[in-house]
């Protein structure tokens, strides 16, 4: 696992390492998620010369370390998964649905 000293130093070093995929793609778009994602796209934007669009969502909160997610709701209501967490958090339905609806 890398490990950046900051946002812009992680979002250069990840355009420098897709820079190869880029030829494969016609008409990429870099997509940042707010609080973090957003200003290591801007650098992988602006690096690989690729427009930058912004995702707004909610996280789902982990119950007992609401910093860690678990899923997001998007504005449209999409509810997206982290499986493999869900999986290790033992959340009951009831649980998940309550949190997505706190958000």
């Amino acid at each position: 696992m890398d490990h950046f000293t900051d946002r812009e130093q992680a979002g250069d070093i990840l355009a420098e390492k897709l820079a190869v995929l880029k030829p494969r793609f016609t008409n990429p778009i870099v997509l940042g998620i707010p609080r973090g994602g957003v200003s290591v796209g801007y650098r992988i934007s602006k690096e690989l010369d690729i427009p930058l669009d912004i995702i707004v969502l909610r996280k789902l909160p982990v119950p007992y370390n609401p910093e860690t997610g678990f899923g997001a709701v998007t504005l449209d209501k999409t509810v997206i998964f982290n499986e493999e967490l869900m999986m290790r958090m033992n959340l009951s339905q009831k649980e998940i649905n309550e949190i997505i609806d706190d958000v």
